[in-house]
């Protein structure tokens, strides 16, 4: 199962970035309102910018003009949370793609 934090900067993007989130993952975990953990083979950091259509590195984006949204592969995860996100992280491991 490969891991996925997606992080806006709160208030950071004139986009709406919860939508755009819940559009290209409708399966995602919101943690709170700029934070998303999301779960699928095959996928990459990029892979994942492109679905959210964040500037790629073909386009200066250096001022930050479509806000601040950093992705990060996690290969392990540890902590406290709510029984819902336990829940949501074991339905990811039993699903064929996640």
């Amino acid at each position: 199962m490969a891991l996925f934090l997606i992080i806006a900067e709160d208030d950071s993007t004139p986009r709406d970035i919860q939508g755009i989130v819940d559009s290209a993952f409708p399966n995602a975990y919101r943690i709170n309102k700029q934070c998303w953990i999301i779960s699928h083979k095959g996928l990459t950091t990029e892979k994942i910018a492109r679905q959210l259509n964040l500037p790629t590195e073909d386009q200066d984006d250096s001022e930050g003009t479509q806000g601040v949204v950093v992705i990060r592969a996690t290969p392990s995860y540890w902590g406290s949370a709510n029984t819902k996100l336990w829940d949501w992280l074991a339905a990811q491991i039993e699903k064929p793609n996640g």
